[in-house]
């Protein structure tokens, strides 16, 4: 029996997230807790003034860093800058470069923030929320939010007795943010039977590092027409599933890291109309593929990781660039420096020349009146000698 979802859906979701309220007093906020750490430790080599590997972790940069898929909202573990911090001390990727990991303690901290959505509470950074709905681009919005109808009650629960956390889109909306905090792996392609008797509403839906195939993706695909995000990183998904991941055309969000797709998928998934992010970090997909699958749909990302060795070479090569045009204008200043330093020592060689000219000058102005005023005239010494007789 349908039951009306601001009621009776709100609470079975109370009692669902019912231990999560209690910590959500907790949450890590980053002016006084993230902000610390990253100028303590982070912003001297990513910074303002300097940013190695094209990467600036200063407040007023980090939009660009969430946005370019450096730091993933919600997905600590598949964040590039996370992984940065957490490798093995001798590991020369490791952040921060050349000093000490950074205590476990803070390494928690950034994990908590990350994994609750990476929000900036810095008004430096932080713009002006929007409105549900609102978007910079308002003017070209023909494809409103779809509103279903309320999910069923005892279908919801069958969600959360699989351990599901389930939560509204937004205040008062019918579709559904599902996601499997705990214990994973419990989540097989049989549970995704549960998730698609509520298909319709399901518009975020989190099964990363769960137990999810191809065959699991294809329910999915073919349940929930409204899913806009959709996390499969770390699953057993392959090529297979690309042609069921096409027909999500509402999907803003994909997240197929450490999985086996390809090229093949990239291809496929990339068509999809209101894409705009793709991660497919530690997966076989080529650096050119990528590049091409950008290049053939605008307002597409797709995030190949930090390390992918196409994008360390695209950032080497941006950096080389850069470094270049600091060497020659550092090389044309040096030049300018020379040319000073050689016309200031000639000044110099010339002034010590003139002033010793000088001196000299002088000295033979003071020495001639004293000549002439304490030697006698020759004639004047012989007459004042006596006569003999």
């Amino acid at each position: 029996m349908k039951t009306l979802f601001p009621i009776a859906l709100l609470a079975v979701i109370a009692t669902v997230l019912q231990p999560v309220d209690a910590a959500a007093a907790d949450k890590v906020d980053y002016a006084t807790q993230i902000k610390p750490i990253l100028e303590a430790s982070c912003t001297k080599c990513h910074g303002e003034k300097r940013q190695l590997g094209d990467l600036a972790l200063h407040t007023d940069a980090l939009a660009e860093v969430i946005e370019d898929g450096y730091i993933l909202e919600g997905d600590a573990e598949s964040s590039s800058v996370y992984e940065r911090l957490t490798l093995e001390p001798d590991d020369k990727l490791l952040m921060p470069k050349g000093g000490d990991p950074l205590p476990k303690e803070q390494i928690a901290l950034i994990e908590q923030w990350i994994n609750e959505g990476a929000v900036l509470t810095s008004a430096e950074a932080t713009p002006e929320p929007m409105a549900h709905g609102e978007d910079e681009h308002a003017e070209d919005e023909v494809d409103p939010m779809p509103a279903p109808p309320a999910a069923d009650e005892s279908r919801v629960q069958a969600i959360a007795d699989m351990g599901a956390s389930i939560v509204p889109l937004y205040q008062g909306s019918t579709l559904l943010s599902i996601s499997f905090p705990s214990n994973p792996q419990q989540v097989t392609d049989e549970s995704i039977d549960a998730i698609a008797a509520v298909g319709p509403n399901v518009a975020w839906l989190s099964l990363g590092g769960t137990a999810v195939t191809d065959a699991g993706v294809a329910k999915l695909a073919a349940a929930c027409p409204n899913l806009s995000r959709l996390h499969l990183e770390k699953t057993a998904t392959t090529d297979a599933s690309a042609d069921a991941l096409t027909g999500l055309q509402r999907l803003e969000y994909l997240n197929l890291y450490g999985t086996a797709i390809t090229d093949a998928t990239v291809a496929k998934a990339a068509a999809l109309p209101k894409l705009q992010r793709l991660y497919v970090w530690q997966t076989p997909v080529t650096y050119d593929a990528a590049k091409q699958a950008m290049a053939a749909h605008e307002g597409l990302e797709i995030n190949l990781g930090w390390d992918h060795p196409g994008v360390v070479r695209e950032r080497l090569t941006s950096e080389l660039e850069r470094v270049s045009t600091r060497k020659a204008e550092a090389a044309e200043r040096a030049k300018q420096a020379e040319t000073q330093l050689a016309e200031a020592k000639q000044q110099l060689e010339s002034s010590a020349a003139r002033e010793e000219e000088i001196k000299q000058e002088l000295q033979a102005l003071d020495g001639t009146p004293e000549e002439a005023e304490g030697t006698p005239a020759e004639g004047a010494t012989e007459a004042s000698e006596p006569q003999d007789a």
